[in-house]
């Protein structure tokens, strides 16, 4: 029989090397649930325009290396793209249900890895930013 559990967990300065225009994160997360808040806010380096995207399968470059799914990133997005402006978080409340995901790295199956992944986006700067995230899920537990 299946349980709903609700799970938060807060990433704090999480860091863009500089030159990136597109840098992912590692989320250790219950392999699947619902995605019911995202909280995206810059807390250092030059204040920039991005976009934020969450991911079921390793589709963008992280600090632990290289995209490794065979994924399109479309077939991967569990969310919209979340855009938000230069001094301003993106915060994302889903009242409802939320945005269902199952990772799919490691198959999908219970056995199956047991994250997502956050990818930041923004023009390229010059030095780091950096980036502090909240996410809410419901997961889905067996």
């Amino acid at each position: 029989m299946a349980h709903a559990t609700p799970y938060e967990t807060t990433l704090r300065d999480l860091t863009v090397p500089a030159g990136k225009t597109v840098y992912g994160f590692t989320v250790k997360l219950p392999y699947a649930g619902f995605v019911k808040k995202l909280v995206v806010r810059q807390v250092a380096g030059p204040s920039v325009g991005f976009t934020v995207n969450l991911y079921r399968a390793k589709v963008v470059e992280t600090s632990e290396g290289p995209a490794t799914s065979t994924l399109h990133a479309d077939l991967a997005r569990i969310i919209p793209s979340q855009t938000g402006t230069a001094g301003n978080s993106v915060v994302l409340l889903v009242p409802d249900y939320g945005y269902v995901y199952m990772n799919s790295d490691g198959g999908l199956s219970p056995g199956g890895e047991r994250q997502i992944y956050l990818a930041i986006s923004h023009a390229a700067q010059a030095s780091v930013t950096k980036w502090d995230v909240a996410i809410g899920i419901v997961s889905i537990d067996r």
